[in-house]
This record gives C-alpha cells, structure tokens and sequence, in this order.
C-alpha cells in the first residue's frame, strides 16, 4: 500500500517541475529518494524480523524448560511445606511461627517467579502453566499469619499480665483487652477452627476467662488473711499473700480452675461475713449514740 503512494506524490512533483513551479533542489532530492529509501528501510525491518525471531525462538527454549524446572520446584517446596511447615502437629506456637516467616519468604521467591513465567507465556502466545500447589500454600500461609499473629498477641499479653503484682493489677483493664482477643479469634475464618493452634489458643483464652471472675472475687476488699489461708488449704499449696512479690501468676499456679467450686464457697462466705461485720458496726454506732 506504501508504495502505491509513491508514484501520484512523484507524479504531482514531476509536474510541478514542468509547470516551473518554485521549488527547492533540497525538496526535490527528499521526493526522488523517497522510493529508494522506503525500499532501504523494509530491507533493515526485515531482517531484523528475522534476527527477532531467532532471539525469540531461543527464548521461548529457554522459557519452556525454566517452567518445566519450575513446577518440579514448587512440588518439592509444597511436600517440604507438608512435612516441615507451621502446621505441622506437635509444634509450639513460637516455633510454628519462625516455620511461618521462613516459608513465607520461599513462597514470595516462588510467587515473583511465578508471575514473570505467566508474563512470559503470555508474550509468546504459550498456555498460562497453573500451580495448584502454589495457590494452595499461598492461602495457607495467609490463614496462619491471621491466626498466629493473634495467637502471639495473646500469650505475650496474658504472660505480662500473669507478672502483674497483685497490688497493681487492673482486673477491669484486663477483661477487657481479653474481651477484645477473644473477639477476634471469633472472627477467624471457619477453615482454622479445627486446626491444633486455633485449639490451643482458644483453650488460653476460654482458661482466662473462666479465671476472671474468681480473681475479680479475690480482689474484693472483702477477702481477708483467714480466707487466703483457706485457699491454701482446699488447693493444698503456700504462697505469701501478704508480700511484696504476690502476683497473678502466684494464683495461676495454684491451678484454681481445679478448685474453682471450694474458692467461690470461700469467696461468697467472705461477702456474706463483710455485710453482716458491717451491719454489726452500723448496729453498735447506733447503740452508741
């Protein structure tokens, strides 16, 4: 079709030139050489087409053999994944999570390869190769990262609440951030419900929280040394409740749970005692005057 324009152009000058019509030796030379070098110029695109196509052909070699090597290495990755993972059974939660962010940075060296070979593919107009196996361990890994996250969260807090001193403890502050936590790992999604750290982190929480009202009961001013001493003696154990170091954690153990029915007995009779002590001083005030 470009050549077809050549001649009426050259035609249209050529009759300029015959009707003496004003124009440049420079411009004439352009319209004389336009054939000539339009010609020069499919000659150069053309063989570097041919030179393209050998590159190409080499690289689509290449390309083809680095994704076959490739979906041999993300079947080896997914086993070792399986075998040697965060969700391996067993595991404790610090460890499962060290598991977690050294599988996820093989998995991001995995995923960035990925994405250049379907890039790849796609130039050279060859099938899209899937990775099932990636995929897979791609939405594991977020679900782990949602769940171990809060499951760190957790034990870091409920262990810097168990170093509390009993004289500066913050029951109300407390339940509620464990309000919060136990929130959250409501919202997990139901794939993690069945697997052993959502398990383990639920049962932290549910020990918790079964805890809370008896330390609010022993926090009460009503619980005196007699009752302390009580305590002692239904969960067969000695602490220094009146000392310097008594913490939450003195109480945690003492596993309370154990003898969660015998210390709400002591509790409820220390209440029922503070009303009637105080009764009696409201009685003799009264006598008094």
């Amino acid at each position: 079709e470009i050549d077809l324009i050549f001649e009426p152009v050259q035609n249209m000058y050529g009759l300029l030139q015959r009707y003496q019509v004003s124009i440049s030796k420079e411009e004439y030379d352009r319209v004389a050489d336009l054939r000539y070098k339009w010609k020069k110029l499919r000659t150069t695109a053309e063989k570097r087409t041919d030179e393209i196509n050998q590159l190409q052909h080499g690289f689509k070699k290449g390309l083809t053999q680095e994704v076959q090597k490739f979906s041999t290495d993300v079947i080896a990755f997914r086993n070792d994944f399986d075998a040697n993972g965060p969700m391996v059974e067993g595991i404790k939660p610090a460890e499962a999570m060290e598991r977690l962010k050294r599988y996820q940075r093989q998995f991001d060296d995995k995923e960035r390869k990925w994405i250049t070979y379907m890039a790849g593919e796609e130039l050279f107009g060859l099938p899209q190769h899937q990775y099932p196996e990636l995929a897979r361990t791609k939405k594991e890994l977020e679900l782990n990262t949602g769940l171990y996250t809060l499951y760190m969260n957790v034990l870091s807090k409920v262990n810097g609440y168990n170093d509390i001193l009993w004289s500066e403890l913050d029951f109300d502050r407390i339940a509620e951030e464990v309000l919060v936590f136990s929130n959250q790992s409501k919202k997990l999604p139901k794939l993690v419900r069945d697997w052993d750290a959502y398990l383990e982190l639920k049962k932290l929480l549910d020990d918790f929280i079964e805890l809370q009202p008896l330390v609010k009961e022993l926090k009460h001013e009503a619980i005196q040394k007699r009752h302390w001493e009580e305590i002692m003696e239904v969960t067969e154990s000695e602490f220094d409740f009146a000392g310097p170091e008594f913490s939450l954690q003195s109480l945690l153990d003492i596993n309370m749970t154990a003898k969660k029915d015998e210390i709400e007995e002591i509790t409820d009779g220390a209440d029922k005692q503070l009303k009637i002590e105080r009764t009696l001083v409201e009685l003799e005030t009264r006598w008094s005057s």
